[in-house]
């Protein structure tokens, strides 16, 4: 509604330039014109003389070569007048061209500088009704606020909360338990707001990116919700739907894609890879630039033992650290997982290669994807740790060669974890 006033208010100042652009304009055209026509009027066309039209008397006693002679000169004469004449007629046409150029014109400038009185008049008019109409506006809003005044409040506690649960770092780029890393009160909040916003999400009016931020918000939210609780199917039939209306009212966006694919491949209790795969494929081939859809179908892919699927997997990755964007633009921290993830490609790699060099040689790369990582430290404890002690990192973990490089990688995930 604000902004509605605001843009209201600014069309008088558009509005009162028309009529002085027109005035302008007219009086531009008068002004050019007017001596045109003056000096056309003053010069009217005049019948000219013919130069020699009058014969100079010839004495009789001239002879005959002068008589002629002076008939040559009579000649030249009435040639030079017949010519001037022509002179005379072009310049009388080009005059009443002009004339008449100037004329319409001039017309013209009239017809302008009216139109700008016009123009003038219904602007003010305009004018006048919009401002009317603004303070009838303003002042029902007033009402509204007077008589109801839980109702003023409830935008702004809406916006409040939905601040509070993007805040989380970061909302919408991280695959993180939305529900787990809020508070109480962020939780509180949410559940409080959240049958009021169901009207904008269900209305048609003006569906923008406010409004697809916070359908992803909630269907994170509910989604980290039922892992945490693993008690009420609702929460995670809820999470669903607010995903599944994203779909439907954004024309399928690929980020939105990708939470679906999330929701199915990492809270799902059990999980339905195939249905979260066929999402993260939509996605990629909507936006295929992106590391976000590229990584999560690799790690679905994983599976230790299976050397063809582990290559499949390795190959997605590569692509994904090829990628600048992680969604819409670049997210280190979320980079750093594509990193991590190779680690652990090239790890179980290494457990199927018999030969010292290729097991060497497939250590190495995870020893560098590793360090990588480690310098942004984007990694929870609790997962590294499970992965170095007989997990996804566990031949890099037995390996010799790699033993203070690994200690050092670790001292930098220490530094990180302390500061989170």
């Amino acid at each position: 509604m604000l902004g509605t006033m605001k843009s209201l208010h600014l069309v008088p100042t558009w509005l009162s330039l028309i009529p002085i652009l027109l005035g302008l304009t007219g009086s531009s055209l008068l002004f050019w014109t007017l001596p045109s026509m003056l000096h056309g009027q003053r010069n009217q066309p005049v019948s000219g003389t013919p130069v020699g039209a009058q014969r100079a008397p010839v004495p009789s006693v001239a002879g005959k070569g002068m008589a002629d002679l002076q008939e040559q000169v009579d000649q030249i004469a009435r040639a030079r007048g017949v010519l001037k004449d022509q002179m005379d007629s072009i310049s009388h046409d080009a005059a009443t061209a002009q004339w008449l150029l100037a004329m319409v014109i001039g017309v013209a400038g009239l017809l302008t500088l009216a139109q700008g009185v016009f123009a003038f008049f219904s602007a003010q008019n305009y004018v006048t009704r919009a401002n009317e109409a603004v303070e009838k506006a303003e002042k029902l809003a007033d009402d509204v606020r007077a008589k109801f005044p839980m109702f003023a409040n409830i935008e702004s506690a809406r916006a409040e909360a939905f601040k509070q649960l993007s805040s989380l770092i970061p909302a919408l780029d991280d695959d993180s338990n939305l529900y787990g890393q809020s508070d109480w009160m962020t939780r509180q909040s949410i559940f409080t707001i959240e049958s009021f916003s169901a009207i904008q999400f269900l209305t048609p009016m003006n569906p923008g990116p406010e409004l697809l931020g916070n359908l992803r918000l909630l269907g994170k939210f509910y989604a980290g919700k039922f892992a945490v609780e693993r008690q009420l199917e609702s929460d995670f039939e809820r999470s669903q739907y607010y995903f599944e209306l994203a779909l439907q009212k954004f024309g399928r966006p690929f980020s939105v894609l990708n939470d679906v694919g999330w929701l199915f491949s990492t809270m799902a209790n059990p999980t339905d890879l195939d249905r979260a795969r066929a999402a993260f494929e939509e996605s990629l081939r909507r936006r295929p630039g992106q590391q976000r859809a590229l990584f999560n179908l690799a790690t679905i892919t994983l599976e230790r033992g299976d050397q063809s699927r582990l290559e499949a997997g390795l190959r997605l990755l590569l692509r994904a650290k090829q990628q600048p964007n992680w969604e819409d633009g670049p997210n280190p921290r979320m980079a750093s997982h594509v990193d991590y993830n190779l680690a652990c490609f090239y790890d179980a790699l290494a457990e199927l290669k018999s030969a010292p060099s290729e097991k060497q040689e497939m250590l190495d790369q995870c020893m560098n994807l590793f360090e990588s990582a480690a310098k942004v430290g984007a990694q929870e404890e609790k997962i590294v740790n499970a992965d170095l002690k007989g997990g996804d990192l566990r031949n890099l973990t037995q390996s010799a060669a790699h033993t203070h490089r690994l200690q050092a990688a670790l001292a930098m995930y220490e530094l990180a974890w302390k500061r989170v």
